[in-house]
């Protein structure tokens, strides 16, 4: 069997600039397998030929300027079968014996195109059989390809939406920024603009209620409470709530003092003095972030 072969390139250099970096390396990787297995199966799709050896000598992977393969296939022709060979030698003999002087020579007249039809109908059974091993290879190894081009789409998808992550959070920040300068813009009253700001903290940040205490500096608590989100009766427990404002066990107490946000995920970690905030918010864990005007703590 004579072999024949071709070197291809392909240079992605173009399609790869226009990526961000983080995927660019994975479109080279899968460009590169995709395009490598479809031109190695040329040779059985367009002529029932064995699929292409492939040998890679280059690489963008590995610093090359482009993707160089070589392909070596075979040119041998179409599978010939004997069968009806055969068949028509049969038929022949048959042929030659029936005009011959010989004995009951006449009886086989009948009989002569048998060999050739019987040869010729299973040579068709065969080549027919050969064609769905076949085409049972191709499906095969397209569903495997299939299945591996899934995965890498997946793959892709995952990382696409993971990156997507931090700047969902970022929108989301900014835009409740953005709400909370325009309520501060918009009104010079404090117990609007503290009831604006916690509507801003429920819708955009997606709580299920929220509570905003004011530092009475003079006597050292936090007090004159502002609610959304519970029920009705909940608003007034919040107005009379006072806090300690200069314990340093206390998480608000530790938030104003850091200016970070602190969290309290049990109930068990709460102190005393906060005990009456969480039976407030009918909840097992909650957040405490200090909110700053001017630099200090309204």
């Amino acid at each position: 069997m004579r072999k024949c072969g071709a070197n291809i390139e392909w240079r992605p250099t173009l399609e790869i600039r226009k990526l961000p970096s983080q995927y660019q390396g994975r479109y080279s990787r899968t460009g590169c397998e995709v395009y490598k297995g479809m031109l190695a199966a040329i040779p059985r799709v367009s002529a029932g030929r064995p699929t292409a050896q492939v040998r890679d000598v280059h690489c963008v992977l590995d610093g090359d300027d482009c993707c160089e393969w070589e392909f070596t296939w075979g040119t041998s022709g179409p599978f010939r079968d004997p069968l009806p060979w055969l068949g028509l030698a049969g038929s022949l003999l048959l042929f030659t014996y029936s005009v011959s002087p010989l004995p009951l020579q006449a009886l086989f007249y009948p009989v002569i195109p048998v060999p050739l039809v019987v040869g010729w109908y299973y040579s068709l059974l065969r080549q027919s059989r050969k064609r769905e091993e076949e085409r049972a290879v191709q499906l095969v190894e397209q569903q495997q390809q299939s299945e591996k081009q899934l995965g890498q789409l997946l793959e892709a998808q995952s990382d696409t939406q993971a990156a997507n992550i931090p700047l969902e959070q970022n929108v989301r920040s900014l835009t409740v920024l953005h709400e909370i300068g325009l309520t501060i813009s918009s009104t010079l009253n404090m117990d609007e603009l503290l009831q604006r700001t916690l509507q801003v903290i429920k819708d955009d940040l997606h709580f299920d209620r929220a509570i905003i205490l004011i530092v009475d500096a003079e006597r050292r608590v936090l007090t004159r409470g502002r609610s959304i989100g519970g029920p009705p009766e909940m608003a007034a427990l919040v107005r009379s709530l006072e806090i300690p404002s200069d314990r340093e066990e206390l998480a608000s107490t530790q938030a104003l003092i850091s200016g970070e946000p602190v969290l309290v995920p049990s109930s068990a970690q709460v102190a005393a003095a906060e005990r009456d905030l969480m039976r407030v918010l009918g909840a097992s864990s909650f957040l405490v972030v200090p909110l700053t005007a001017n630099g200090s703590s309204p």
